[in-house]
């Protein structure tokens, strides 16, 4: 988040300085263009013109019409001083000029007239410009100013691009605090945590929505919370009640089986054994579900050695008169393999890979199971040599059926990921899953 915003700050000061150098480059060429003078240009051009166009014959010089603007007015002086030509000359321009006089009037004034000089081989040409046209001022510069000229204008940019750091560094304290408090904001929103954020400035529209957000996020889940915690109130409480009376159903049944009945009540109490056994499992997995479905972690962890797991839940299941049709075949590979987790929440996986294998392959199969120790990770993979498992349920095994039927990989799945291992599930020439778990 930092590391963000300081990319923020860093690019905000480096546009800001670009900027500075920019406005810079503008100022000068706007300076440039306003130190250029129109009126002052056409006076020059005039007397250009004038300088090519004037010219003497036997009745002496001569200039065409429209050189000279009516407004302006020119005369020649000789080397003496005397005008020997004239255009449009007003009648206080006096006819003789001094040295003095043309020393005076050189870059200034004539009797108010802003005036132009050109020197040319047959004498002075003096073009006079309309009064209060033109402001003459003296500006100077030694030979040293235009050779340290460049240097000085690589110190002002130096000295703008420094400035304008300098500033942005100070306008962009607040916005650096300002974008460090709204990234905090937005990651504590993201957490659903609750958050507050102050509603002024340039972001007040944006941390108004920010806290409006969080507030809702906020509602949603206390709203969420009060309907889980109802349904898994709930799921306890009808749990408990079919617990206790289902108790005594299987009970009553197992004492029936041990006393002289006639064949068909014996199947009979057999099937009400089989049946209450049946709704105890599914009593048993609707709370294990109930728990899997919000990721909620293993509550009674310890360390849970594989093998001895393993072996007596084959037992179990080989014992429960499983038909002669299934075999199960362990190979495990290593007595120490342990794992940290639920011993109860691993027994049901695993059951419940093996059971698929059962109750999906009518004809009957072979079941092998291995185990090991893989970089340290515990390693089971259970296969059969039936028909396999459809890409539906593979699919989608990650999410839990909305029904009773089929949640046993799902649920097997979920108990694994709870425990922070992997399930992988393929089909070669049967079903075959793999399970990672990390060794204690």
């Amino acid at each position: 988040m930092n590391k963000t915003v300081m990319r923020i700050f860093i690019y905000f000061v480096l546009t800001a300085a670009a900027i500075s150098l920019i406005l810079l480059a503008v100022n000068m060429t706007s300076f440039a263009f306003l130190q250029s003078d129109p009126q002052n240009n056409r006076s020059k051009a005039i007397l250009s013109d004038v300088s090519e166009s004037l010219y003497n014959d036997d009745s002496g010089f001569h200039i065409g019409k429209g050189i000279i603007p009516h407004d302006y007015w020119c005369i020649l002086l000789d080397d003496k001083g005397n005008v020997i030509w004239s255009e449009n000359k007003p009648s206080d321009i006096p006819d003789h000029y001094s040295l003095r006089d043309i020393a005076r009037i050189s870059k200034w004034y004539l009797e108010d007239y802003p005036v132009y000089m050109s020197i040319e081989d047959y004498g002075l040409i003096i073009l006079g410009a309309p009064k209060n046209s033109v402001g003459k001022y003296t500006i100077e510069y030694s030979m040293n100013w235009f050779d340290t000229l460049p240097q000085r204008i690589i110190k002002i940019i130096i000295i703008n691009m420094i400035l304008a750091c300098i500033l942005a560094c100070i306008f962009g304290a607040t916005l650096y605090k300002r974008l460090k408090m709204l990234l905090g904001g937005i990651r504590d929103l993201r957490d659903e945590k609750n958050v507050k954020l102050k509603e002024k400035g340039i972001f007040k529209e944006l941390c108004k929505s920010i806290n409006e957000t969080s507030r809702s996020v906020e509602r949603k889940n206390y709203l969420l919370s009060e309907r889980d915690n109802a349904r898994l109130n709930w799921i306890a409480g009808i749990s408990h009640d079919i617990r206790t009376p289902l108790s005594l159903v299987i009970g009553n049944a197992e004492a029936l089986e041990g006393s002289q009945l006639t064949e068909a009540d014996r199947k009979r109490t057999l099937a009400i054994k089989t049946q209450g056994l049946k709704i105890k499992k599914l009593v048993e997995d609707l709370n294990i579900i109930s728990s899997l479905e919000y990721d909620m972690q293993p509550s009674r962890k310890r360390v849970v050695r594989i093998c001895p797991l393993i072996r007596r839940l084959t037992a179990d299941i080989i014992n429960s008169g499983l038909e002669e049709k299934y075999s199960i075949e362990l190979m495990l590979g290593d007595e120490s393999a342990a794992v940290l987790g639920d011993e109860a929440l691993l027994e049901r996986a695993l059951f419940n890979i093996i059971n698929n294998s059962i109750i999906h392959n009518n004809n009957g199969c072979d079941i092998k199971i291995n185990e090991g120790l893989k970089n340290g990770n515990v390693y089971i993979e259970i296969n059969d040599n039936g028909k396999g498992i459809s890409s539906e349920v593979i699919e989608n095994i990650s999410i839990m059926p909305k029904t009773a039927h089929g949640i046993g990989l799902p649920m097997a799945y979920k108990i694994i990921k709870v425990h922070g291992g992997n399930m992988e599930i393929v089909n070669n020439n049967g079903a075959v899953i793999r399970i990672m778990l990390r060794a204690v």
